[in-house]
């Protein structure tokens, strides 16, 4: 019976959560697309072209391919966008690139919001719901990549991202590296991308516990299309396969599949929207830790005259696993409400790169104590490409 409240409260969050994505939706039925303008073209061509000589070709790749995506008016446009990014990457075939977050957050461990865990022999206190449990994170990456266009519109490339998070709680930091190899092909209005990858994590240490480091080997498929609407969709598929290096934590190991879509309609020349659904699953050693779940958002985008950009939006995932939950005689199941905003604004540059500062505030639900919790998480991100 300690049940009911959750469940009755986990009913109304659908419909409240519908209503909100349902009020994002609606200008989708009335509002139009807009055409790039010629003086657009003309203007990102000469940006393009005065970063190249001015030694940022990452900068002009970037706008090139942007150009190549949008400029859909204009396909006898598409060879020559091909060409001179070929062109670029024949002139800098290696770049590398360097990215940096501070993440605070009000539940860095993600403790239960609950004071005590009932199962069906016992009652464990799982102490004080309302003490801070607030925490600070730094984010560190590096990455390096090789790229080679072959031909015109087709692209080969090898990379490695190196990366750390330290945070407060020592046990949380870790360490990672992913080894990946990727092909692309791009085209008018098209980006049609295949990467393999290769995955590493180590933890710190916990004083004569087992280590939580795993590897995992995965591949990921994405495609982008610009519609002749003016709407853009895009979908990502991704498999990953993960064993942990010690065989206690094996009962983590398994392969973990998601899906993702969504389509983006530009309301005006400076704002758009975003609705996006993704399809996961996770068929681990544990059954009980398998998983299926669906999450739906909407996003809402602008870019304001002066320069800042900011962006509201709204997610909500439903989680199924598969089996009795340990000590319970039912499965988990979650419902995880997110609200995110996320700000930057062109004139604050730093060495040329724009920080952007994110908050996502998440009420996490679920039918077991351990996995109730609330938090606010933030981050203000660096990333700079040379």
């Amino acid at each position: 019976m300690r049940l009911l409240p959750y469940h009755a409260r986990l009913a109304r969050r659908p419909r409240r959560f519908a209503a909100c994505l349902l009020a994002f939706a609606l200008p989708l039925m009335t509002l139009p697309a807009h055409a790039l303008e010629p003086q657009e073209v003309i203007a990102n061509l000469a940006r393009a072209q005065a970063d190249a000589r001015a030694g940022k070709k990452e900068n002009a790749y970037d706008r090139l391919r942007w150009l190549l995506f949008t400029d859909t008016d204009h396909p006898t446009h598409s060879l020559t966008y091909q060409k001179a990014l070929a062109k670029l990457r024949e002139g800098k075939p290696l770049t590398f690139g360097a990215a940096a977050a501070l993440a605070p957050s009000t539940n860095l461990a993600r403790a239960s919001s609950q004071s005590y865990f009932y199962t069906d022999s016992d009652t464990y206190y799982l102490g004080d719901s309302d003490k801070d449990h607030s925490g600070f994170g730094l984010n560190l990456t590096l990455s390096t990549n090789a790229a080679r266009a072959y031909q015109p519109g087709r692209e080969i490339s090898i990379g490695v991202d190196l990366g750390g998070n330290l945070y407060s709680d020592r046990d949380l930091s870790s360490a990672f590296l992913r080894l990946r190899v990727g092909h692309e092909w791009y085209d008018t209005g098209a980006t049609y991308a295949l990467s393999l990858f290769h995955d590493m994590a180590q933890y710190s240490e916990h004083d004569g516990d087992p280590s939580l480091d795993w590897t995992a080997f995965g591949l990921s498929l994405s495609a982008a299309r610009k519609l002749a609407s003016g709407d853009t969709l895009r979908g990502t598929f991704t498999a990953s396969d993960r064993s942990s290096d010690e065989a206690y934590y094996a009962y983590r190991d398994g392969l973990t599949t998601a899906l993702s879509a969504s389509v983006t309609h530009p309301l005006s020349r400076r704002s758009q929207i975003t609705v996006q659904g993704t399809l996961e699953q996770a068929d681990l050693t544990r059954e009980s830790l398998s998983y299926r779940s669906i999450k739906l958002g909407a996003r809402y985008g602008r870019t304001t005259a002066s320069g800042l950009s900011w962006e509201l939006g709204a997610a909500a995932t439903l989680r199924s696993y598969d089996d009795t939950f340990t000590a319970l005689s039912y499965a988990r199941e979650d419902q995880v409400n997110e609200v995110s905003l996320g700000l930057s604004h062109a004139k604050l540059k730093l060495r040329d790169t724009s920080p952007m500062l994110s908050c996502t505030l998440r009420d996490h639900g679920s039918n077991v104590a351990l996995y109730d919790y609330n938090a606010v998480d933030c981050a203000l991100s660096f990333r700079r490409d040379f």
